[in-house]
């Protein structure tokens, strides 16, 4: 497309007469070859097209690859085979023959009996657990339980064969260690990613290029830093940022989005599920060039209306027809052809045309009904309405009533909605009037431009009763200086800067301005609102007159009031009219909203859904009892919802804290709280005996615990009975009791909380043989990861009285720090104390313990200090010992080559005089056992001669969030002056790295608004620094120019206007709403500007050319982002008389006197007009003129009639009634309000003359006041 912008048309000194349209700029004049063109300069523009979305069924697979079970169809899914215990195997997963016990921490719905007599080794058995209810916290519950087999025929596992592809995978993604268990909910999460994986990758090419995501990169939500960088370094690459629970992971070389996700996606690595990180945008996106805010012809007017929120929720004008009536339609146009359903000549009975001679009526349409989303061009406020055109104009140029009243009344005929007029004139005819009225009452809504002569004087049709006249707005609400103002007024709409379609050819725009662009918005904004009737209560059941005052009522009550008086009830705002709630990207986030009705729950967790109405706000929630708090970008005590849900529960009363944070802005909502209340039902029991005892000898009691789950279960309390076993009573406290006379063998013991049932099984024997356990050695110290076995070779540590070694059970007070198998062997796993006892198992309670003291050595010792220090200077180095928990952190220093060069026990390096060279300092572990390895790491330096004496930095750095529309920066490279020393020994660090990042070259990055200190240290041991104070905002995302006091951009000589800045801040609001002034170059010979306060002072006017002088002014964003606009400002010469130039009765034509000579026209003014009764207004710009038009005549008599006399008066004489009292002031709007006020006195007599009078004296006692015609 090709935009082709043309000198600015000043709308003043050379309007239309006819159409209310004050200026025009030739925008576009579009081919193919996608070319823009401003002035002298040509840019690129890339076409859009939209591309069909694929549909959702069909685009999502399910595939079953080595029993991974999609978890569309099976909520929890688990796949054993014949090695599978029943007891072992985790629920929500899927597990293949050579998947190890013990990774299968819980059980399924299957019984071992099942799993090992039912499945051979040509078998695989699918155990499928479906459930409306699932709790993925403390258990889970299944309703509708299936068992689907499937053979080898439809599931092949691999037991033994490694493929090609799994090697690469595994070189790629070496995974997480062996230790590390994926929780239930990562299991589910890697289900939920494997239905995704192939539409991921099938986003990007082979090399994982996309403009979906972010490349080479994944995102994962983490608990902590390390948990982050340990998931980082399991798929091969880097965590490049962390905060709010969110890490983004940046894959290494020869990595792909597309291959992490599938190794995530995959049951075979150990690896939690990852995903893109997406690129988002605001709203739905729409591919109009112009409806692009960074686009120089940005059509401003759908912001203001608010029709994007419209269209967004499906009101577009779809099936409403709009009436232009107009100078016709460029019907073929690329951005109206598709809408254009009628174009026809009224000027030649309704013959069908296909083409505009003038291009108003092809700019009016395009306002109006311009199709949407096509890729080309802007889009009308109504993009799915259907236009009806009827060419008003002859070919001589002339609108006549006769055109006009025809298309009225085929619009009528043709079923149209809504009609656009955009013409006016200052005549009352009544004929015209009632074909509108007559529209009316056959439910035509008729919208007509107030007119561009800047004055509170009638024009018509937009003055008729039944008629909606539009007046005309600036970009920040004032009305324009040209627009038509006063009480026949009803709405105001945008009406400068319009770009639309024009009809140059079928690829031109153009932008116009006036009250007839103004009108095309309006109309628009009915055609949205009629398209979506049903769901405005105001117009239902309403036809005829009613429906269109209805409608009209309906747009003046939902209306954004003016910045300026007398424009009517303002802007009609759809999102008002719709009820719709607006997300907006507010400085401060909306308090998020969730259902507070329901706050008692039978289950044990529910997903509340929260929502908050700022556009692009994240939302955090805690149920910990602490609220969360945003500061410095970070969120603390605060996780973020999970498909916009928050899960809830836990406990038997939890608080939902929630609240809303834009990292724009840097600002979060209010915390918003409730309470809820748990009472779930019984969903597990556990029966667990003392010491691990499971036999018991006659005459002995034993004490059963049942754990119940979740904890805050709901239920009347354990019921215990005795299911097995003769001679044994149990109590309700779970207290069996055998008596002497009980039956040797198996009893069972039954605990029952709610539907939930556990056995427990006590083997009954005669007699407690054990009358003592003891240990030799009761105190043991082993270190995390060893095993020592307390029994001693050949039981030589333990005594038996009375029994056996097989007669004892284990059982460990702390399985945290140690655990211990049945066979006496401890394994240490933490650093800490745990008792292990040997119990009879026999029910006697004998028993001996030992005290296992767990010790924890380094794993590895990481150094971290300068690369170079300066001689007599001293440094410390840091040493990172992992893991955190061990026992012991002293270390042993030691520094090679030892001269001149010292280490303390601390790491603090001190360099002496003579010291030159590389030295290495290392640290190794101490309080190392024998036959243990001690860590060791080792770090070099340089020793420079000089340190440095001074580092200088800027005091203050301005960064952004985004972009914006001016590519506003994000990051910035610091580039430190250094005196002295080495310049490469320095670091930095952010006070604020969740705000503003830096790394160790310098580049500081933008996160999050906020503030941030940068300091850049000495590392050479001098201690030098210095502060840059980073402030991240967001930044402008758009400029628009508007001159004040309704001024429309002149000045004369000696006299000043004022511009104001109207600054949008779709992004957010901006930190700095400031604006910097200026006269652009060539411009400063003609005015001055204050440049913050935008006031234009003309010095100086050259005419000798014939036209006025111009000068460009600039406003520029002062909060660094480079959004920017500039305005043209015409400058006439000094004026030093002004005169309004009465020259008839009613006939004005202003004219101004110049300094140094010369009259003209005056170039632009107001008329304002007091008195009388609907006065109508006419002008004729080209000879500078304007009058008065008296809709009524003031007197019965005709001219003769007041001529002759007679009744009572003299010939010429009239009475005071038939007098008319009409006061003009016409203003100039040059800067020096200049004004002239006429007070005129007239007679409009009954056959249509206008006589101007004179009062004079009243004639003896009649009371009559007589005048006499001048």
């Amino acid at each position: 497309m090709k935009l082709k912008k043309a000198r600015i048309f000043s709308a003043i000194l050379a309007a239309t007469m006819l159409f209310n349209t004050t200026g025009m700029t030739v925008l576009a004049e579009s081919n193919s070859e996608g070319v823009v063109a401003e002035l002298e300069t040509e840019t690129s523009v890339e076409e859009t097209n939209e591309e069909p979305q694929p549909d959702a069924e069909s685009a999502a697979e399910t595939t079953v690859e080595t029993a991974e079970v999609s978890a569309e169809n099976a909520t929890e899914t688990t796949i054993a085979t014949e090695e599978a215990s029943a007891e072992n195997v985790t629920e929500t997963t899927a597990v293949t023959e050579e998947a190890s016990t013990e990774n299968r921490t819980e059980s399924t719905s299957a019984s071992e009996e099942q799993q090992t007599s039912e499945l051979s080794e040509t078998e695989t058995t699918i155990v499928e657990e479906t459930s409306s209810e699932t709790d993925l916290g403390e258990g889970i519950t299944a309703e509708q339980t299936e068992e689907t087999t499937t053979t080898e025929e439809d599931l092949t596992i691999e037991e033994e064969t490694t493929t090609e592809e799994e090697t690469a995978t595994e070189e790629l993604f070496p995974g997480l260690p062996d230790s590390y268990k994926l929780s239930a909910r990562q299991v589910e999460d890697k289900l939920k990613l494997a239905e995704h994986a192939d539409e991921i990758v099938a986003l990007a090419d082979n090399e994982g290029n996309t403009n979906a995501y972010a490349k080479g990169e994944v995102v994962y939500l983490a608990d902590s830093r390390e948990e982050a960088e340990a998931v980082a370094e399991a798929f091969g690459g880097e965590l490049k940022s962390f905060g709010d629970g969110v890490a983004v992971i940046q894959l290494g070389e020869k990595r792909t989005v597309g291959q992490a996700v599938k190794a995530a996606a995959s049951r075979s690595y150990n690896l939690p599920a990852v995903w893109p990180n997406y690129y988002y945008t605001l709203f739905e996106e729409y591919n109009d060039p112009a409806l692009q805010e960074a686009s120089e012809y940005y059509q401003w007017a759908h912001e203001y209306v608010g029709d994007m929120y419209a269209w967004d929720e499906g009101y577009k004008g779809d099936g409403v027809k709009i009436g232009i009536i107009d100078t016709g339609v460029h019907s073929t146009h690329e951005d109206l052809k598709d809408n254009v359903k009628q174009n026809l000549s009224m000027v030649s009975d309704g013959t069908a045309v296909t083409t505009d001679p003038d291009g108003h009526g092809t700019h009016v349409a395009g306002i109006a009904a311009a199709v949407g989303n096509n890729g080309k061009g802007g889009a009308g406020i109504a993009p799915d309405a259907q236009i009806y055109a009827y060419s008003v104009m002859d070919s001589e140029g002339y609108m006549k009533d006769e055109y006009i009243i025809r298309a009225i009344n085929r619009a009528v005929t043709d079923g149209v909605d809504v009609v656009n007029m955009s013409l006016g004139s200052g005549y009352y005819t009544k004929l015209e009037e009632d074909t509108i009225k007559k529209a009316y009452e056959n439910g035509v809504a008729v919208f007509a431009a107030a007119g561009n002569e800047a004055t509170n004087g009638y024009e018509y049709p937009a003055s008729y009763d039944k008629v909606c006249s539009v007046a005309a707005l600036n970009q920040d609400g004032t009305k324009a200086g040209f627009t038509n103002y006063g009480n026949k007024v009803d709405l105001a709409f945008p009406g400068v800067d319009i770009v639309s379609t024009y009809n140059s050819s079928d690829q031109s725009y153009a932008s116009l301005q006036g009250t007839s662009m103004a009108c095309p918005v309006a109309v628009g904004t009915a055609a949205v609102i009629l398209s979506g009737s049903d769901k405005v209560s105001e117009l239902n059941g309403k036809s005829g007159g009613a429906r269109v005052d209805a409608l009209f009522s309906v747009m003046q009550k939902s209306a954004n009031k003016a910045s300026s008086p007398q424009v009517g009830s303002g802007t009609t705002y759809l999102p008002k009219v719709f009820g719709i709630t607006l997300k907006t990207i507010e400085e401060i986030p909306a308090i998020p909203e969730f259902d507070k009705t329901v706050t008692t729950y039978t289950e044990a967790w529910v997903d509340i859904p929260v929502t908050c109405s700022s556009y692009g706000a994240s939302i955090y929630y805690s149920i910990n009892g602490k609220k969360p708090v945003f500061k410095n970008g970070t969120v603390t005590n605060g996780q973020p919802l999970v498909d916009g849900k928050a899960k809830v529960g836990g406990a038997k009363q939890v608080t939902l804290n929630v609240i809303a944070v834009n990292r724009m802005s840097g600002k979060a909502s209010k915390v918003v709280s409730q309470k809820y209340k748990f009472e779930p039902a019984p969903s597990k029991v556990t029966i667990t005996a003392a010491d691990s005892v499971n036999q018991i000898a006659k005459g002995k009691n034993l004490t059963l615990s049942a754990v119940v789950e979740p904890s805050y279960a709901k239920y009347s309390g354990v019921e215990w009975s005795v299911v097995q076993g003769n001679g044994v009573t149990v109590s309700n406290k779970g207290k069996v009791t055998v008596s002497s006379s009980a039956s040797n063998g198996e009893c069972v013991i039954q605990a029952k909380a709610g539907e939930q049932v556990a056995q427990y099984t006590l083997n009954i024997i005669d007699t407690a043989k054990i009358k003592k356990i003891a240990f030799t050695t009761k105190k043991y110290t082993i270190y995390a990861g060893d095993s020592q076995s307390l029994t001693g070779e050949n039981n030589s540590n333990i005594s038996i009285e009375g029994g056996e070694i097989t007669d004892v059970v284990w059982s460990s007070n702390n399985k945290k720090v140690a655990i211990v198998d049945s066979n006496g062997m401890v394994t240490a796993l933490a650093p800490g104390k745990a008792t292990i006892k040997a119990t009879a198992n026999d029910g006697s309670k004998k028993a001996g313990s030992c005290t296992i003291t767990v010790k924890q050595l380094a794993s590895n010792i990481e150094l971290k200090g300068p690369n170079k220090i300066a001689v007599g200077k001293s440094a410390t180095i840091k040493a990172i010992i992992t893991p955190a928990n061990v026992t012991s952190k002293k270390l042993n220093w030691t520094v090679e080559p030892s001269n001149n060069v010292t280490v303390s026990a601390s790491g603090k390096v001190s360099v002496k005089s003579g010291a030159s060279g590389t030295y290495t300092v290392t640290a190794t572990e101490k309080d190392v056992p024998e036959g243990k390895t001690a860590q060791t790491a080792s770090i070099q330096f340089e020793v420079v001669a000089n340190p440095i004496t001074k580092i200088e930095l800027p005091k203050t750095l301005n960064l952004f969030t985004t972009s914006g529309n001016y590519d506003a920066p994000a990051s910035m490279k610091l580039e430190p002056v250094v005196t002295g020393g080495d310049a490469k020994a320095i670091e930095y660090i952010s006070s604020a790295p969740e705000v503003a990042s830096v790394d160790s070259d310098g580049l500081v990055e933008a996160h999050s608004s906020g503030k941030a200190t940068i300091t850049c240290s000495a590392t050479d041991g001098s201690n030098k620094k210095v502060k840059c104070n980073v402030v991240v905002s967001v930044p402008m995302s758009r400029i628009a120019i508007v001159p004040k006091n309704a001024n429309e951009g002149i000045v004369s000589v000696g006299s000043k206007i004022t511009l104001s800045a109207k600054v949008s801040n779709n992004f957010g609001k901006a930190a700095n709403q400031n604006v910097k002034w200026s006269v652009m170059p060539g411009g400063e010979k003609y005015i001055t500007i204050d440049e913050k306060k935008g006031v234009v002072k003309a010095i100086a006017s050259d005419i000798s050319s014939g036209r006025y002088s111009q000068a460009i002014v600039k406003a520029e964003a002062m909060d660094g982002s480079g959004a920017s606009a500039i305005y043209p400002v015409i400058i006439t010469p000094k004026v030093t008389k002004f005169n309004a130039n009465r020259v008839d009765v009613l006939d004005f034509q202003p004219y101004v006197e110049y300094a140094g000579g010369g009259k003209a026209f005056a170039p632009s003014y107001s008329v304002d007009i007091s008195g009388g009764k609907d006065i109508g207004y006419q002008n004729d710009p080209n000879v500078g003129a304007f009058w008065l038009v008296p809709k009524w005549a003031t007197t019965n008599r005709t001219y003769q009639d007041i001529v002759a006399g007679g009744g009572g008066l003299q010939p010429n004489e009239v009475r005071p009634e038939e007098v008319q009292k009409v006061k003009v002031t016409v203003t100039l709007k040059d800067g020096s309000n200049k004004k002239q006020t006429v007070n005129i006195e007239y007679v409009a007599t009954k056959d249509g003359q206008i006589l101007s009078v004179k009062p004079i004296e009243t004639k003896g006692s009649k009371s009559v006041y007589s005048v006499s015609i001048q």
